[in-house]
């Protein structure tokens, strides 16, 4: 117990590399008494594979979600929740070593068991659909990607009434897979509504604020409207000029999206 809290503590600070050996040490504990493929360790290992991915040593936490996965499915009656939350988490950390395909696989096992658990009428999905959306997306299929943010958003409208910052996010992300499908009129209506949210809360996401702005610059832009795409764009930039760095690789796109704008006004 000393050693879990510990690592509990380290892990809530932020502290992954020092939680790591103390979440080890609750394992090795374990294993002195029970037999290396007992069921009941499979927690143990998921949360020593969550401080080797929050540490960014992805190839570790998979092999840790492996194998408790393997001692879940030796239950004589596993449960389709937590078995679906260990194949959805091994699919977030291959998509965070860029293997979308294979992890998209994983994600899509993981909502089928969790939806034979029930999960689906709990809210509980919310992350699994961002993930999937993200998923998607990085594989450039934004209309199967816009499915997913749109469930997404369908539960936080509901369980997240007042979470109005990450409301606004999904929002957003709605309209961009819009744009990315050529459903202007969608899109404008989704980045309008990211904006309403946005203004309903005192502390403004004030870089996603401008990158909604800039968003209605995109959307005008694809759409023709040169001049109000520049509105936007000049509109948007400053404020992204001080809240980003200016070595990140968004202001290429940035700058080289405002140059096409001016220059198609000939």
């Amino acid at each position: 117990d000393t050693y879990h809290l510990i690592a509990g503590s380290y892990y809530r600070k932020g502290k992954f590399k020092e939680a790591i050996p103390y979440y080890q040490k609750v394992l090795d504990y374990k294993l002195n008494f029970l037999p290396d493929d007992d069921p009941n360790l499979a927690i143990n290992y998921w949360n020593l594979s969550t401080a080797y991915s929050e540490d960014s040593q992805y190839e570790r936490a998979l092999e840790c979600l492996y194998i408790g996965l393997k001692q879940l499915r030796k239950r004589s009656d596993p449960d389709p929740s937590e078995l679906g939350q260990f194949e959805g988490q091994i699919g977030y950390i291959l998509s965070k070593q860029k293997k979308y395909s294979e992890a998209m696989d994983y994600f899509k096992e993981s909502l089928s068991l969790r939806q034979i658990a029930g999960d689906d009428e709990n809210g509980s999905l919310e992350e699994c659909y961002s993930r999937m959306g993200e998923n998607y997306e990085k594989l450039e299929n934004y209309s199967d990607a816009l499915v997913f943010y749109r469930k997404k958003l369908d539960i936080e409208k509901n369980v997240l009434i007042n979470n109005y910052s990450t409301i606004a996010t999904t929002y957003f992300n709605v309209s961009r897979m819009h744009l990315k499908i050529s459903q202007y009129d969608e899109a404008l209506q989704h980045a309008q509504k990211t904006l309403e949210y946005l203004q309903k809360f005192p502390n403004q996401d004030i870089v996603l604020f401008s990158k909604t702005i800039f968003h209605l610059g995109n959307i005008s832009h694809q759409k023709g409207k040169l001049s109000e795409a520049i509105h936007h764009y000049q509109q948007a930039l400053p404020c992204l000029e001080r809240c980003i760095n200016a070595n990140d690789y968004q202001f290429a796109n940035i700058y080289s999206t405002i140059a096409r704008a001016y220059f198609e006004t000939g």
